[in-house]
C-alpha cells in the first residue's frame, strides 16, 4: 500500500503510447473523408478525438467528441473549419453508424491520422497541411464564402 498515491494527486493517465510510437492528444483533430456526394466526389470533414484505443483485432479506433463534426472549407489557398455539430445526417454522409471510427489511412477514410491526432489547433493544422490538402485531388471543397444555410 505504500506505493499507492492519493487519488487527488494523480495526474491524467497517458493513454497515448503504442500508436506507432505517435502521441495523440485529447481534442486532437482527425480528418474524415465523406462518402461520394451526388457530384461524385467526397468532401473533407474533421472531428476532435475523445479517446483512441486498439481493439481486439489490433485495429486502432477513435471516438469523436460529442461536440460533433466540422466541414473543411477552402477559398484560394486558405482552409477553414466550419462546425456542423452532431446532426444525425452527417453520420450518413460520412458512412458512419456512430461517433466511433477506425483509423486507417490505407482506405483513405482517415487520411494522415497518425500526424493530425497530435494537433488541437485547427488554424495551425490547416495552415501546415495546406500543401497536403491541395495534393489530395480526389476531394472537392465548399468555398469559404458558402454559408451553412446554402448547403
Amino acid at each position: 500500500m505504500i506505493n499507492i498515491s492519493n487519488f487527488s494527486e494523480w495526474s491524467k493517465l497517458d493513454e497515448s503510447t503504442g500508436l506507432y510510437g505517435q502521441d495523440w492528444r485529447e481534442g486532437g483533430i482527425l480528418f474524415i473523408k465523406s462518402l461520394p456526394l451526388p457530384d461524385g466526389t467526397p468532401r473533407l470533414y474533421a472531428g476532435r478525438i475523445e479517446k483512441v484505443w486498439q481493439n481486439a483485432d489490433g485495429a486502432y479506433m477513435a471516438r469523436i467528441t460529442s461536440e460533433g463534426f466540422y466541414i473543411i472549407l477552402k477559398e484560394g489557398y486558405d482552409y477553414k473549419e466550419n462546425k456542423i455539430g452532431t446532426n444525425p445526417k452527417i453520420l450518413n454522409v460520412l458512412g458512419l453508424k456512430s461517433h466511433v471510427i477506425g483509423l486507417n489511412s490505407k482506405t483513405g477514410k482517415t487520411p494522415g491520422w497518425y500526424d493530425t491526432i497530435k494537433e488541437v489547433s485547427f488554424p495551425k493544422l490547416l495552415r501546415e497541411w495546406a500543401p497536403v490538402l491541395d495534393s489530395w485531388k480526389d476531394l472537392s471543397y465548399y468555398p469559404l464564402s458558402r454559408t451553412s444555410a446554402n448547403r
